[in-house]
């Protein structure tokens, strides 16, 4: 993962997250896309304070095509 930055521009592509799929999965069946994120919850309250490590995981089967795209100038 990469440290959160609000230098960082909203809609910037992610330096380390991202996959191309070299061949369609259809028709006959999907890929297993799986993704993870990672935080630590810091808080205080009426004098403690900890923090929390978080950890979500999912994952899906996803259907891949194909799709061209076509730049007309």
């Amino acid at each position: 993962m990469t440290p959160y930055s609000a230098s960082v521009k909203p809609g910037a592509k992610s330096p380390t997250c991202g996959y191309v799929y070299g061949q369609p999965s259809l028709p006959r069946g999907a890929y297993t896309v799986s993704a993870s994120s990672r935080w630590v919850v810091e808080w205080s309250a009426l004098g403690f304070q900890g923090s929390l490590p978080v950890t979500v995981t999912g994952e899906r089967e996803l259907r891949v095509g194909e799709l061209h795209a076509l730049v007309v100038r």
